[in-house]
Formats: C-alpha cells, sequence, structure tokens
C-alpha cells in the first residue's frame, strides 16, 4: 500500500479499497486474541461510523477513511457521542482519543 500511495493511488481508490485495508493487518488475530474488548469496540465503531475499521499493526489505534475531513470529522462526533452514550464500549482507563485527521 505505501508504494502505490508514493505512486500516486487517488484518495478514491484508497477509499475504494477500505475494506481490504481494514482486514489485511496480520497482527490483528493476535491482538484480539490478547485483547478481546477489541472486538466489541470495532464491532461498534463499524455499526456507529457505516464503515471499515482498520487498525493500525498492533494497536492500539483503529482508523476508518472518510473521503473528506469534513466527513471525518462528522463521524468523530458520531463516535464521541456514541461513547457518551454508551453504544462504543470503553476499554482501558480513560477515553480514547478520537481525532479528524488528513493524509495531505
Amino acid at each position: 500500500l505505501a508504494g502505490e500511495l508514493r505512486a500516486g493511488l487517488t484518495a478514491r481508490a484508497l477509499l475504494d479499497r477500505a475494506s481490504v485495508i481494514a482486514g489485511a493487518n496480520d497482527l490483528l488475530p493476535a491482538t484480539l486474541a490478547l485483547v478481546p474488548e477489541l472486538v466489541g469496540v470495532r464491532r461498534a465503531l463499524t455499526r456507529v461510523l457505516g464503515r471499515p475499521v482498520a487498525q493500525s499493526g498492533s494497536g492500539p489505534s483503529c482508523f476508518v477513511l472518510y473521503p473528506s475531513l469534513d466527513e471525518a470529522t462528522l463521524a468523530a462526533e458520531a463516535a464521541r457521542a456514541a461513547l457518551v452514550d454508551g453504544r462504543l464500549p470503553r476499554i482501558g482507563s480513560g477515553d480514547p482519543a478520537i481525532v479528524a485527521t488528513s493524509l495531505g
């Protein structure tokens, strides 16, 4: 994927591959075995956001791809609201960081 991005993979093509990217993490099964609570968090995020949820390496960061920063900002607000109303479970100590950002 890094090579494709360097070669000019478009944002649209990246979004089209979001579900492939979400399932491409070889470390995810081990992470979920060690922290099974992440299964519920990832499922809840998928339900709340309506998009595939990916995870960085062995974690702890989950991410979702959006076509614009505005849409990512709305999704971050939805995730925060789901955390407050209990649709998004809390794991660990403290609240998770929920951030909308862009690649560019």
